[in-house]
């Protein structure tokens, strides 16, 4: 075997030294060293001559090896003299990898030698070229390591799509998401939502858009995560679509909204970010739009409730109004109590003053913050006339519930009257 080993390096020095010398038969040398290249077990001694030829030259042969090679064998003496090249000449070997980044043809050799190693930092180094490449090289070859049903290879598959933060390698790894396939499928999910949320950060507008409009509820669960923690105003309308059909991601949504609303959205007529769910409102038949919000208001969770009556604003009518009115008497949440006097503030006074009555009524058992609200709105936004109103309106409904209560107790009381 010595012998096998010493004639084919001396074989591989002869070719290496006439491919430099010769002008005329380069071809033919090329060739008898590619072949030579993937002899078996001989990996190692091909790279060890490879090394000091000129940089072209190692180009050539790097991707030739990256390209072709098979075993787990080839890989494990492949990275082993990388992990020693870096070592010996780390600015060498990271020039002659950087010039592999026009060779789309290397990706998935390069994959293979990154799950390979158990050295974080030559992974890191390869990871980063390998991050170099055109996204569309990249995503065919990241869809390649997906699909491979190799576990370190689709964790290294998602790892690089959440990297780039391309769209293009966000769109693959969604298709991925949608039905993963392969062991530890729990892992994989996790990794792939950690990845695109974090790619969500870098991402236009219009690819998250995209998320939430999907047909799977779990790309558009990602969706809603990315756009709330993105603060991305422009998928308001698509948030409110979802508030409004879809029963999966509907409180999320909600929440999201109540998020961006802090970030500057306005969910008014005219508000800033709103122009989009003004349109999407405007679209639908009313009555259906009036049925849907209503029942939302009714029955819809905290954040549902307070998004239906921002909702109501775009479509009010009576009826929605008076629903604004009973949920803010009514409704055990001091948010959405707040929510509804500003709406009936912004739309019906009448109905505000209603409400008003109500709750000045039993203001000391209000929230403090709805207490301080409700303090607001009388002493800043009501007139005067609505104030004296107001107090008359209240003052009225005591007398009638102190008489109430003395007919009650003297009818209760009557049997003491016969003694």
């Amino acid at each position: 075997m010595r012998m096998e080993s010493e004639t084919y390096r001396m074989a591989v020095s002869r070719h290496f030294d006439a491919l430099r010398e010769k002008d005329d038969g380069r071809d033919e040398e090329q060739q008898a060293l590619e072949r030579m290249a993937l002899e078996p077990r001989q990996t190692r001694e091909f790279l060890k001559n490879l090394d000091g030829q000129p940089p072209e030259v190692q180009r050539h042969f790097y991707a030739y090896l990256l390209a072709r090679g098979k075993t787990d064998a080839f890989f494990a003496d492949m990275e082993r003299h990388l992990r020693h090249r870096f070592y010996e000449a780390r600015e060498e070997i990271k020039a002659v990898l950087a010039t592999l980044t026009q060779e789309p043809e290397v990706l998935p050799g390069l994959f293979r030698l990154i799950r390979q190693t158990d050295e974080g930092w030559l992974a890191g180094e390869l990871i980063h070229l390998c991050l170099s490449f055109a996204p569309e090289h990249l995503a065919g070859a990241v869809e390649q390591a997906l699909g491979s049903r190799d576990y370190l290879l689709q964790c290294l598959g998602i790892y690089l799509a959440g990297q780039s933060a391309d769209p293009l390698l966000a769109d693959v790894l969604i298709g991925f998401y949608r039905k993963p396939e392969g062991e530890k499928l729990d892992r994989l999910e996790s990794k792939s939502r950690d990845a695109l949320l974090e790619a969500s950060a870098k991402l236009p507008p219009s690819v998250l858009r995209g998320w939430l409009s999907d047909s799977n509820a779990r790309v558009r669960r990602v969706g809603v995560e990315a756009a709330r923690s993105r603060k991305a105003l422009e998928t308001a309308a698509d948030l409110v679509r979802l508030v409004l059909v879809d029963a999966k991601t509907r409180d999320e949504a909600a929440a999201a909204l109540l998020v961006l609303e802090e970030a500057g959205l306005r969910l008014t007529p005219g508000g800033e970010g709103a122009e989009g769910v003004a349109q999407l409102l405007g679209q639908a038949r009313r009555d259906a739009m009036e049925k849907v919000i209503k029942g939302l208001a009714r029955q819809g969770g905290d954040a549902v409730r307070q998004v239906a009556l921002k909702l109501i604003d775009f479509v009010a009518s009576q009826d929605l109004l008076f629903q604004a009115r009973r949920m803010a008497v009514e409704d055990r949440v001091p948010a959405v109590q707040k929510g509804a006097l500003d709406l009936l503030l912004a739309r019906d006074r009448k109905l505000l003053l209603d409400a008003l009555v109500h709750l000045a009524e039993a203001r000391g058992t209000l929230a403090p913050d709805l207490r301080a609200r409700v303090g607001e709105i009388v002493e800043q936004a009501l007139t005067p006339d609505e104030r004296e109103e107001l107090r008359r309106r209240v003052e009225e409904k005591r007398h009638r519930r102190d008489r109430a209560l003395e007919r009650y107790s003297a009818d209760v009381e009557w049997w003491r009257d016969e003694d």
